[in-house]
């Protein structure tokens, strides 16, 4: 503890901003890399002194410049500064930019490589973005805005076909990897997703599953075209909290309605009942009297997630 005396010190939210990284990117640096061991106050508070603020800062540099973070964290402070002046990014200090400003950066990124037919370089962006950010912002800022105007841009013929499959292929395996990387803690409550029967578009499911994820719930991810009798024995046999569906192609019969009718009253009043996607609004009517809620956007389904967990 002698250094608390010959230096300033810092809480996390100070770091934050000298550093430009997020409270979770901070966090997740700490917990998973051993980045940082800031000292804790009677409290339990995290406290940083200028050395943590300068790592921080040296490796946001580094992996900015395309380093993984699992390969620069345990490098020391002279061991990150020898790296970056060999390769000229040495920084004298950074600036601060925002979640905002990052994400703008790095869905230009993915933009550039889905243009470019570049998988390797759009798995890479998305790897940095998720060191940078943190998941929820990564998916937040960068990949929901980026997969829809990958499908804007092909509706309107300003990406062919196979653009179009390799964006949704990179960007599925990624978040494939990232929601099994995650490991509920124990007593975490079940979250079911999927996507009913007849529809095969799955990454509108796999973002709410890596969110629910992220959030401390243990996820099935059961993927697509599920009919709804699986997804009642599922959730029943995993005693489910929540069961979420997403669709994406909207359905003119009445079956999509029905079913989800059915889920909900087969479900009982003990679990909830979750329906998101491009085509949900379409069915909002019949979502409304079955008792489910419509996933209207992601920042509502985190509450709901923190809500369903007291």
């Amino acid at each position: 503890m002698q250094w608390l005396s010959l230096s300033r010190v810092f809480t996390i939210r100070t770091v934050e901003s000298k550093t430009g990284l997020s409270q979770h990117t901070i966090r997740a640096w700490e917990r998973r890399y051993g980045a940082l061991q800031p000292t804790r106050t009677p409290t339990n508070r995290r406290i940083y002194g200028e050395d943590d603020v300068e790592k921080l800062t040296l490796l946001r540099a580094a992996v900015q410049a395309g380093h993984g973070i699992s390969q620069v964290a345990p490098l020391t402070i002279e061991q990150l500064r020898a790296l970056l002046s060999r390769e000229g990014g040495l920084p004298h200090a950074l600036p601060a930019a925002g979640d905002a400003e990052v994400g703008q950066a790095l869905l230009s990124g993915c933009q550039r490589a889905a243009a470019d037919y570049d998988s390797d370089g759009l798995s890479s962006v998305l790897t940095r973005g998720a060191a940078l950010l943190g998941l929820s912002a990564l998916v937040d800022l960068v990949i929901v805005p980026f997969m829809r105007g990958v499908g804007d841009k092909w509706e309107q013929g300003d990406l062919s076909i196979s653009q179009e499959h390799l964006a949704s292929q990179v960007v599925r395996g990624f978040l494939d990897r990232a929601r099994t990387a995650i490991d509920a803690p124990p007593g975490s409550p079940v979250a079911v997703v999927a996507t009913p029967a007849g529809e095969v578009h799955e990454l509108g499911a796999l973002i709410v599953a890596v969110t629910a994820a992220v959030q401390g719930w243990r996820v099935l991810y059961l993927g697509p075209d599920l009919p709804i009798e699986e997804l009642v024995r599922t959730a029943r046999q995993s005693h489910a909290r929540l069961v979420c569906l997403s669709i994406v192609v909207e359905r003119k019969e009445r079956t999509f309605d029905e079913g989800i009718a059915r889920l909900r009253f087969e479900l009982g009043t003990g679990v909830a009942v979750v329906v998101g996607g491009r085509a949900a609004g379409s069915h909002s009517s019949a979502i409304e009297r079955s008792g489910a809620k419509l996933l209207e956007d992601f920042g509502s389904f985190r509450n709901l997630l923190s809500n369903l967990r007291i």
